[in-house]
C-alpha cells in the first residue's frame, strides 16, 4: 500500500513541474521590412512587421513621413521630401506588458524627382551667308544625364544628338533652333524662334556714269559684302576683267555693254549683272553756231557747241576774206569766260557795207576730244550796217547788241500827242537772244502807242523785183498790246506795215517772228524799221536780231 502512494506522489510531482515549464511566455522580438528603401520624392512605401513572442501592438514613427506614426501592423507611409529617414516599430505584449523596439536609422531614401532642364548656348546669333554657329549644350539634369535632340531649322547639319555641334548656313533668312533633352520618361524642350539671322551676300556697284563717247572712261566702284572676293567682267571694256574694288574702265568701241560683278565669300557666290549698263557712243565733232563780227570791225567771234582748248596757235589756219581780199589775223584767243567761242583778231577793222568771210581748218580739239568742225567760206554778218553778204542773199542784219543807247534813236509818240508817261526804253544785259544786249521797252496801260524806230546805220534799202524774208526775236515779260513791225522810209512817213503780232505770245521766253515782204509792196529806197505797240495794258519786252534776207 505504502508503495503504491509514494509512486503516486512522483506521478503528481512530475506532473506539476512541467505545468510551470508550459505557462512560460516567449521572447519578444519585432522587426519589420520595407517594399522599397529607395524611392523619389511623391512615392508611397508599405511597411511590413515581423513580430515572435506573441506581441499584439504596434507603434510606428516615420521620421519624414506622412502619416509619421501607424498602430497598423502593416502599414503604407508617403514621403514628399528628399532626404535619408529613420524608421522605428515598438511591440507590445498585453499580456505581460512586455515591449520591444527596433529603430533603422536612415533605413529609407527619398530622392527628388527626375528633372531635366533643356538649354543650350551659341557662338553667334548674326552672321553671312556661308558662315557656321557652334551650339554648345548645357542642359541640367539631376538624373544620370539627358539624352540631346537638336533641331537646326535652314542649317546643315539639319540635326543632332551631340552635346556641341557647328551648324553651316547658306542661305540669307531667320532660322529656328530647337533642342529636346529627354531622360527616362522626363523631356524637355527648348525652341528658340528666328534664333539666327543670316544676312545676305551683297553684291552691288555703281558707276561714276552710264553714257559716255568713244575713248572715255568709267570708274566702277563695289558697294558688295565687306571682305568679300570680287570678279569683274566688263563686256567692251578695257581692262576685261579685274578683282579690285573700283576700276576705271576704257571703251573705245560704240556699242551697248553689260557689266558683271561676282562677290564671293564663306563659299557663297552671287552675281550682279547690269545688262546695257554702258552706252557707248561717237564722239561728235564740235558744231559751228555762229559767226558775228564786233562792234568795232576788229575782231570776229566764231561760236560752237562745245568747249574748246586754247586756240592761241592756231593764227595760220585762218583765212579771213573782206570784200573777197584776205584780211591779215593778228591772233586768235577764247572769249573771256565762254570757251566756246574763238576771238578772231584783225589786223585792219571792218568797215560799214564790207562782206566778210572766214575759212578755218582746226588744229584744236574740244575739250571732250571731240574734233572741230572746219569752217569754209563761212559768211559773217556785218552788224555796222550796209552791203550784203559774201553769198549775195542777206540783205542786212539789226542785230540790237549795242553797247551804248547812242546807236539806237527810240521815238515815243501818242500820234500828235506826247509819249506816254512812265514808257522807257534802254540798252539791257537782263536778256539776249543773240550777243550781250538787247532793247528793253516799257510801257503803261494809259492807251497810247509807243514806237520804237530804229536808225542810224541800221538803214537798208529794198528792190522792189525782189521777195524778202523779215525776222526777229522777242522776249515778253508781261503783254497787252497789238504788236506791229513797219518798214518805214528813212525820211517822210509811209504806212508801210508789213507784220502784226499776236497778243497771246509765249511768256518770260525768246518767240521768233518770220514772215516773207515783196518788194514791189514796199517803195525802193532807204528804210528804217519800227517796232510799234498799241497799249491797252502795260506792257514789256526785250527786242533783238532783226534780220532781212533775200527770199
Amino acid at each position: 500500500m505504502s508503495r503504491v502512494y509514494v509512486m503516486g506522489m512522483l506521478f503528481i510531482g512530475a506532473a506539476t513541474s512541467c505545468d510551470d515549464k508550459e505557462d512560460a511566455l516567449p521572447e519578444l522580438k519585432a522587426d519589420f521590412t520595407a517594399s522599397v528603401s529607395q524611392i523619389t520624392a511623391g512615392d508611397e512605401v508599405t511597411f511590413t512587421s515581423s513580430v515572435e513572442g506573441e506581441g499584439d501592438a504596434y507603434l510606428w514613427t516615420f521620421e519624414g513621413g506622412t502619416p509619421a506614426s501607424s498602430t497598423e501592423a502593416n502599414p503604407k507611409v508617403t514621403y514628399a521630401t528628399a532626404g535619408k529617414f529613420d524608421v522605428t516599430l515598438e511591440v507590445t505584449r498585453t499580456a505581460d506588458e512586455a515591449s520591444v523596439t527596433t529603430k533603422k536609422e536612415e533605413f529609407i531614401t527619398v530622392d527628388e524627382p527626375l528633372s531635366v532642364t533643356a538649354a543650350f548656348t551659341a557662338d553667334m546669333q548674326e552672321i553671312e551667308q556661308g558662315q557656321s554657329i557652334t551650339f554648345t549644350n548645357t542642359t541640367t539634369s539631376n538624373g544620370s544625364g539627358a539624352t540631346l535632340e537638336w533641331v537646326f531649322e535652314g542649317g546643315t547639319p539639319e540635326t543632332s544628338t551631340d552635346a556641341e555641334v557647328t551648324v553651316t548656313y547658306a542661305a540669307a533668312g531667320t532660322y529656328d533652333v530647337m533642342l529636346i533633352a529627354s531622360e527616362e520618361d522626363v523631356v524637355d524642350t527648348l525652341s528658340k524662334t528666328d534664333f539666327v539671322t543670316v544676312s545676305a551676300l551683297n553684291a552691288s556697284f555703281d558707276m561714276s556714269a552710264a553714257s559716255v563717247f568713244k575713248g572715255e572712261s568709267v570708274t566702277f566702284t563695289s558697294t558688295s559684302t565687306a571682305g568679300a572676293t570680287l570678279s569683274w567682267a566688263f563686256e567692251g571694256g578695257t581692262p576685261a576683267t579685274s578683282t579690285d574694288s573700283e576700276v576705271t574702265v576704257a571703251y573705245e568701241t560704240v556699242g551697248i555693254y553689260d557689266v558683271t560683278l561676282v562677290v564671293t565669300k564663306n563659299g557663297i557666290a552671287v552675281t550682279e549683272t547690269k545688262v546695257d549698263a554702258i552706252e557707248v557712243k561717237e564722239l561728235q565733232a564740235a558744231a559751228f553756231v555762229s559767226a558775228k563780227l564786233a562792234t568795232d570791225g576788229a575782231s570776229i567771234s566764231l561760236t560752237y557747241d562745245k568747249e574748246l582748248n586754247d586756240p592761241s596757235g592756231e593764227v595760220a589756219a585762218f583765212t579771213v576774206k573782206v570784200n573777197g581780199t584776205a584780211s591779215q589775223v593778228s591772233s586768235v584767243s577764247l572769249a573771256d569766260g565762254d570757251a566756246k567761242t574763238l576771238v578772231v583778231s584783225l589786223a585792219t577793222a571792218i568797215t560799214a557795207g564790207q562782206t566778210i568771210s572766214v575759212s578755218y581748218t582746226p588744229g584744236i580739239t574740244a575739250k571732250d576730244g571731240a574734233a572741230v568742225s572746219a569752217l569754209t567760206d563761212q559768211s559773217v554778218t556785218n552788224s555796222l550796217g550796209g552791203g550784203g553778204s559774201t553769198d549775195g542773199n542777206l540783205v542786212t542784219n539789226f542785230d540790237l547788241d549795242f553797247e551804248t543807247v547812242s546807236d539806237i534813236s527810240t521815238v515815243f509818240t501818242e500820234f500828235g500827242g506826247d509819249k506816254p508817261t512812265g514808257a522807257t526804253r534802254a540798252v539791257s544785259d537782263a536778256q539776249a537772244s543773240v550777243g550781250s544786249k538787247s532793247v528793253h521797252v516799257m510801257v503803261p496801260a494809259d492807251g497810247n502807242a509807243v514806237i520804237t524806230t530804229l536808225t542810224s546805220s541800221s538803214a537798208f534799202t529794198l528792190d522792189a523785183s525782189k521777195t524778202y524774208t523779215f525776222s526777229f526775236d522777242v522776249y515778253t515779260v508781261s503783254q497787252g498790246a497789238e504788236f506791229t513791225v513797219r518798214v518805214q522810209p528813212l525820211s517822210g512817213w509811209a504806212e508801210n506795215k508789213i507784220w502784226t503780232g499776236p497778243a497771246a505770245m509765249k511768256i518770260e521766253e525768246w518767240n521768233k517772228r518770220e514772215w516773207d515782204v515783196s518788194g514791189a509792196d514796199i517803195a525802193e529806197g532807204k528804210f528804217h524799221i519800227q517796232f510799234i505797240s498799241k497799249v491797252d495794258a502795260a506792257c514789256e519786252y526785250y527786242l533783238d536780231n532783226f534780220i532781212i534776207k533775200e527770199k
